[in-house]
């Protein structure tokens, strides 16, 4: 029995390359969010980056076919009027200097974190639509061979968070719809406590720091964000983003 594939990836070759490389190129980013392994992440995006140069070197092989066979087709041609030789041939060679035996598995490696992402509750629309792990538009489908790393961005920024010892660095995608506007950034430092504001920025990121109170190991910060147009609110708020950061090892407590 044949196991039907998710309906994101049931495309064209060109659309299913697509949606793998802005999955692996956007999957570090909610990789601390949903507990992904780091080495699961690092394991997608190079395959991907790996399975993306393969195929520029096959669509190239394939154009070098033709003219091979022009080229045959002079050489035996016993009354050519104009012989339509290429002057010149590029290597009809694949040379990869990397291990390719992992490679038939990306995407079924792929799909099973998509699948951990979409069955955890704090996976919004947002962030499903960012990641592809919905159907997509008829112009998203069209345009499936353009540029994979665009962004979409609806009637709310996007943001998305890195944690790198206890820094938590907030990237803000504003999309057409926001461009140029400033954003104001709202946290909250506990399970409880609704969001505050933080700061505002007309920057596409900040940097946010981790304080750990005695015995604290890790800390759980909620942030959200809300564009102004001057002292006017535009579109919607952000969906919370929640950020877990473990206590860095040697890190002194707060004071």
């Amino acid at each position: 029995m044949t196991t039907k594939s998710p309906f994101f990836l049931t495309k064209s070759e060109a659309f299913r390359l697509a949606w793998l490389i802005n999955f692996a190129d956007k999957l570090p980013d909610y990789a601390v969010q949903f507990g992904i392994p780091q080495a699961w992440v690092d394991e997608i995006v190079a395959s991907s980056s790996l399975l993306e140069r393969i195929m520029k070197i096959l669509d190239n092989m394939i154009g070098q076919a033709k003219k091979v066979r022009l080229f045959k087709d002079a050489l035996f041609d016993q009354n050519p009027a104009e012989p339509n030789v290429p002057v010149e041939l590029e290597a009809f060679t694949l040379e990869l200097d990397a291990d390719v035996s992992s490679l038939p598995n990306v995407f079924k490696r792929a799909i099973a974190i998509a699948e951990i992402i979409l069955a955890n509750p704090l996976c919004s629309d947002i962030i499903k639509t960012d990641l592809k792990l919905v159907k997509p538009t008829t112009t998203e489908a069209i345009e499936a061979s353009g540029n994979p790393h665009q962004s979409v961005v609806g009637n709310a920024p996007i943001i998305k968070a890195k944690v790198a010892g206890n820094v938590v660095t907030l990237t803000i995608k504003r999309g057409d719809r926001f461009s140029g506007l400033m954003a104001n950034v709202f946290v909250s430092r506990t399970a409880t406590d609704e969001v505050a504001y933080l700061t505002s920025t007309n920057k596409s990121s900040i940097t946010d720091r981790a304080t750990f109170a005695e015995g604290v190991q890790f800390v759980t910060y909620t942030y959200q964000v809300q564009m102004m147009n001057g002292d006017v609110p535009e579109g919607d708020a952000s969906e919370k983003l929640i950020v877990v950061v473990p206590k860095p090892i040697g890190l002194p407590p707060a004071a």
